[in-house]
């Protein structure tokens, strides 16, 4: 009875998930949609790799795109599956892991949290990088507890590789990408494995971006064009990732404030009760 109850449950919340990220894909471009196509991905390569650094380069994204539309030619549908796929098979991942691992509960749960996220929900459909880089996020957790459980070299080659993507895609994933391999650190065993990894990743993504070195460092001090008040930096875990992930949806977001911090704070709370912080790598993997 249990087993039907929780096929059933990842049946209809995976329509679900399916559903909304599908339907409506052939819509026009909106703003931010426009200035990459237009101004990346038409152009080609060398404007990609080597032409002058916006936020809205998803660098792979684009590449993947250029090399799509190159191929079947200019369709919202076809560009936007490369963030819509990618997402899909994100969740799927991180969704079997949690069943196998935790629990067929928290399994649905994962499935259920990713489908009705209105961040999500607005994120992964767009003609951008962000399905892309939440793959690349999902492989990179699952792969680092894979490695702090087991020790095996695959699960480290697995956690690089997903760095490179993520970052390739979006730069401030390397933030995540180096936070995330350095708790595997903490464990002797895997520590010269992981540096390897770890050296050989950066050395890619530098060589990656050495063309955008000076407007990576402009761009990193600034949102939608205005300047980051240095006040504000210790509170960017909050009202950069946190409130937008309850509030965002098509453009629409909750301004922060110190209304939200009890939200945060509960947040904190679950995370901090669930066992598997006992474990020391795997804790710091997940925070």
């Amino acid at each position: 009875m249990t087993r039907a109850l929780v096929a059933g449950a990842y049946a209809i919340l995976g329509g679900a998930l399916a559903w909304t990220r599908l339907y409506g894909l052939d819509r026009s471009y909106w703003h931010d949609e426009i200035v990459t196509v237009a101004d990346f991905v038409r152009a080609g390569p060398r404007e990609i790799l080597a032409g002058p650094y916006i936020p809205n380069n998803h660098e792979l994204f684009s590449l993947l795109a250029w090399m799509t539309s190159s191929v079947v030619g200019e369709s919202e549908v076809a560009l936007r599956l490369w963030s819509v796929l990618p997402f899909f098979a994100g969740v799927a991942l991180v969704s079997a892991w949690v069943h196998v691992r935790v629990s067929p509960l928290s399994g649905v749960l994962v499935l259920f949290l990713a489908t009705v996220s209105p961040l999500l929900l607005d994120l992964s459909r767009q003609a951008r990088g962000y399905g892309l880089a939440f793959f690349a996020m999902s492989v990179l957790v699952v792969a680092a507890l894979e490695a702090a459980r087991s020790g095996r070299t695959w699960a480290i080659v697995a956690a690089c590789a997903a760095g490179i993507v993520g970052t390739g895609t979006l730069p401030i994933f390397g933030v995540a990408f180096v936070a995330t391999t350095a708790a595997l650190l903490s464990e002797a065993s895997l520590r010269r494995r992981v540096n390897v990894g770890l050296g050989a990743s950066v050395l890619a993504i530098a060589t990656w971006y050495a063309p955008h070195v000076d407007n990576l460092v402009r761009s990193s001090r600034q949102e939608y064009g205005a300047h980051i008040a240095d006040r504000w930096f210790a509170t960017a875990p909050i009202d950069q990732i946190l409130i937008p992930a309850f509030a965002w949806t098509e453009g629409v977001a909750a301004i922060p404030s110190l209304v939200w911090i009890p939200v945060v704070i509960s947040t904190l709370l679950l995370m901090a009760s669930s066992p598997r912080r006992r474990d020391r790598a795997s804790a710091f993997v997940r925070v």
